[in-house]
Formats: C-alpha cells, sequence, structure tokens
C-alpha cells in the first residue's frame, strides 16, 4: 500500500484516543500474543505460532513473550529466500516465499489448473484438489515447500510446540500430514504440532 510505512499510526492513534494506552502489533504476533496467554501456547516455551491465511508469517515466543526483533519483522518468513540464486537479489527483484505459500498464492497459482475461468479462493482450491489431479499435485508442492521453511524454522528455534492458525487451517486433514511428517523426518527433536486454540479470532 503505496505510503503505509510513512503513515505514523501510532501518533495517529494516540491523537484521536488521548490517555488510552496504545499497543500495535502484525495480526500474526497478536494471534501469538493471544494463544500463549489463553490458548494452545501456554505453558509451552519456546514455541511457535505459524499463521497460514490470505498470507505467511510466523511468531516465535521464547520466555513466555513473542519475539519482535530490531524492526519488528521476527518470524516474517513470507520474505525468506525460496533458491540460492535469491542470494544477494533485493526483494523487488525476487519472488518472495509469500508470494507463492500463501492463501493468495495458492489462489495465483491455481489459475492455470482449473477448467471454469474463474479465480479461486484458497479452500475452493484445497476442496477441488480432491478430484482435480493437477490442483492436488499443487497443493502437494505447496505444502512441501511450505514444510522446508516451517522445518528450518523449528531447527533453529527448538520449539516445544507449534500451534497453526489463520484461515487455511479449515484444510488441515490436508496440511497436517506434510507438515508432520517433515517435522518427523527433518528434526532431531520434533515439536508437537496443533492447530491454534483461535485459528481464526486470536488476533
Amino acid at each position: 500500500i503505496d505510503g503505509w510505512g510513512e503513515l505514523p499510526l501510532g501518533h495517529e492513534l494516540r491523537a484521536a484516543f488521548p490517555g488510552a494506552a496504545v499497543r500495535m502489533a502484525t495480526d500474526a504476533k497478536a494471534a501469538a500474543q493471544a494463544e500463549v496467554r489463553w490458548g494452545a501456547l501456554a505453558g509451552f516455551d519456546p514455541a511457535i505460532y505459524l499463521n497460514l491465511g490470505t498470507g505467511l508469517s510466523a511468531a516465535i515466543v521464547v520466555g513466555g513473550k513473542v519475539l519482535h526483533g530490531n524492526n519488528g519483522a521476527a518470524g516474517e518468513i513470507g520474505y525468506n529466500l525460496r533458491v540460492t540464486s535469491d542470494v544477494g537479489v533485493p526483494l523487488a527483484a525476487r519472488t518472495m516465499l509469500e508470494d507463492m505459500i500463501s492463501g493468495q498464492g495458492l489462489a495465483r497459482r491455481a489459475a492455470g489448473h482449473t477448467t471454469h475461468g474463474g479465480p479461486m479462493e484458497a479452500a475452493a482450491v484445497f476442496e477441488a484438489g480432491l478430484e482435480v489431479p493437477g490442483l492436488d499435485r499443487l497443493l502437494t508442492e505447496f505444502v512441501a515447500e511450505l514444510a522446508f521453511h516451517v522445518v528450518n524454522l523449528a531447527i533453529c528455534i527448538n520449539p516445544v510446540r507449534i500451534a497453526v492458525g489463520g484461515g487455511m487451517v479449515q484444510s488441515w486433514d490436508r496440511l497436517r500430514p506434510g507438515l508432520q511428517d517433515a517435522l518427523t523426518a527433518g528434526m532431531p527433536y520434533p515439536p508437537e504440532l496443533v492447530v491454534a486454540r483461535f485459528p481464526s479470532d486470536a488476533t
């Protein structure tokens, strides 16, 4: 969104609501905080909250707190490099992980596999994948690439538990096996993998 980075949002909110405490966080970090306080990550430390929705992100929990990072971008795996040839290439000149592995990315990629001509939402892609071989292969590739990055993040953090939220958990039966198998096979100490307690409304 043009100009969003220059908008002094905190200042504007404080001016609009004088005297109110103002705290801002990304959707994934806010959701992770809710899961730590009342949900699937309460008492599990360290932990990862994985947000699979329109976009892709994660939040890292250490010492009972959600890690924000220097610029608030800790856990933003949507920026991840996808191939070694991405090294040294500016963000604007490469395909970021979120462009391919997200609800929007899945819908965009599915466009070439449909015969009815119209765009499909991610949920419809998961449903159609049960009957359309091309979409089933696309979903298998989608889960495999997602799992690759989740496993690498989990190796780095060594979490007790990973909780997954966001709109795509409605297709958990299709997502879970590939993620679980990858974590089990690829990690020396695999964490528990669960659906978030508040998958759609933690934020």
